[in-house]
C-alpha cells in the first residue's frame, strides 16, 4: 500500500506543475475572450452612433441645405453618446457631404464631394491619430495589445420623393381641435363650413407648415393631394407647385363637410395616382384622420401599397383618433405612425416629417 504513495504524490506534483505552466496560457485565452466580446459590443455601439449621427445630419441638410448646421447636428448626437465610457467627439474630417445615386443592383453609390449634396457620411474612429486614442482593452497587456483601433461608418441620404397627402374630411373634422362642444353648440355648426377652431382648419395650417419646410429641402419633392370621407377624391395631381395642393385643400373649408371615414378609399385613391404616374422617384403616402375607419379594410390596402413600393405614413390627430388602427396601417404600409393631441403638436409632426424622409444607405 505504501509503495503507491510516492507515485500518487508524483502525479499530484506533476498536475500542479502542469497547471502552473498552463495558467498564463489560460489567462491569456480568458482575457482575449473577454476583450473580444467587449470589442464586438463597442463596435455595435459605435455603429449605432454613426447611424444616428448620419441620419440626423442628413435631416438637417435636407431642411436647411446648410452643411455647417448639419455637421454640428452630427457632432451633438455623437457627443451625447459614449464609446467605452468616453463621450465621442466627431472631427470635421469625420463628416463627409456628397451625392448618392441608386445603382442598378438596388444599392447606392456615394460620391464624396459630389453635388448636389443629398447625403452625409459619418465615420466613428478611434486610433492613435484621434484625440482619445484607441479603445482600451481589459486584458490587452497579457498578450501585448493594450488597445484596438475602431472605425465604423454610416451614410444617410434623402430621397427624391413623390408625396401624396391623404386628409380626412369627414363630418367630425368640423369639431374643435381643442375642447368639446355641447349638443346645442354642435347642432348650431353642423351645417356650417369648418370654423377657425376646427380640426380641419388646424390640419390645413399644419399642412402649410409641411409645405414651407419642404420648400427648404435640397431636393425638390413632388406633392399630390387626396381627401376622403364616405368617398375619396384626387384634389390635386402630383406637382412641384405645392401651393396648388394647399389651395385645393382650403377650398373644402368654404363649404360644410359631411360623411364617414372611408380610410381604405383614401389610401386606394392615392395608390392608384402614384402608380399611374410611375415617376421612378420614391413614393410616400401621408394619411391623416381624427377618428376610426369605416367600410373596407385599410390594412390590406396599405399592404398593397407596400407591395408596390409605396410607403404609408400615418398621423392620428386628437383624442378621438384610433391610434392602434393608424399604427397598424403604418406597419402594413412599411411606414411610421405619428400622433398629435393638439394643433401645436400636429404642426410639429408635419415639420418633422418634412425632414424625416431620409434613409441609411450604407
Amino acid at each position: 500500500m505504501n509503495s503507491t504513495r510516492p507515485l500518487f504524490k508524483n502525479r499530484k506534483a506533476a498536475v500542479v506543475v502542469l497547471f502552473a505552466l498552463l495558467l498564463p496560457v489560460l489567462l491569456v485565452i480568458f482575457g482575449f475572450t473577454i476583450d473580444y466580446a467587449n470589442m464586438q459590443r463597442v463596435r455595435a455601439e459605435s455603429q449605432v452612433i454613426a447611424d444616428l449621427s448620419a441620419k440626423t445630419a442628413c435631416n438637417v441638410l435636407s431642411t436647411t441645405n446648410d452643411t455647417l448646421a448639419a455637421a454640428n447636428a452630427a457632432k451633438v448626437v455623437a457627443s451625447g453618446n459614449t464609446i467605452a465610457g468616453t463621450a465621442h467627439q466627431l472631427r470635421d474630417q469625420d463628416i463627409e457631404f456628397g451625392n448618392a445615386v441608386q445603382n442598378g443592383s438596388g444599392g447606392w453609390d456615394f460620391s464624396s464631394g459630389g453635388t448636389p449634396y443629398n447625403s452625409v457620411r459619418v465615420m466613428i474612429k478611434r486610433d492613435a491619430t484621434t484625440p482619445d486614442g484607441g479603445v482600451n482593452l481589459f486584458f490587452g497587456a497579457l498578450y501585448g495589445q493594450p488597445n484596438f483601433d475602431l472605425e465604423q461608418t454610416a451614410t444617410a441620404s434623402f430621397r427624391e420623393l413623390d408625396i401624396c397627402l391623404v386628409l380626412d374630411r369627414s363630418g367630425s373634422m368640423k369639431r374643435p381641435a381643442v375642447g368639446t362642444l355641447t349638443s346645442a353648440e354642435w347642432l348650431a355648426r353642423v351645417d356650417l363650413p369648418p370654423q377657425p377652431d376646427s380640426r380641419f382648419v388646424a390640419v390645413l395650417d399644419a399642412v402649410d407648415v409641411f409645405v414651407t419646410a419642404l420648400a427648404t429641402t435640397a431636393n425638390p419633392e413632388q406633392l399630390a393631394g387626396v381627401t376622403y370621407a364616405s368617398d375619396a377624391t384626387l384634389d390635386e395631381s402630383i406637382t412641384f407647385t405645392h401651393s396648388n395642393v394647399t389651395t385645393a385643400f382650403r377650398d373644402y373649408s368654404l363649404n360644410p363637410m359631411y360623411g364617414g371615414t372611408e380610410t381604405k378609399k383614401g389610401i386606394e385613391e392615392a395608390r392608384k395616382h402614384l402608380e399611374a404616374i410611375a415617376s421612378g422617384r420614391d413614393q410616400i403616402i401621408v394619411l391623416l384622420t381624427d377618428g376610426t375607419y369605416d367600410g373596407g379594410n385599410p390594412f390590406d390596402e396599405a399592404a398593397k401599397c407596400a407591395d408596390k413600393g409605396i410607403q404609408v405614413y400615418t398621423i392620428s390627430f386628437g383624442d378621438d383618433a384610433n391610434q392602434a388602427d393608424m399604427q397598424q396601417i403604418a406597419a402594413s404600409g412599411n411606414g411610421e405612425h405619428y400622433h398629435a393631441s393638439d394643433p401645436a403638436e400636429l404642426s410639429s409632426v408635419f415639420k418633422r416629417l418634412a425632414g424625416d424622409f431620409t434613409i441609411l444607405i450604407d
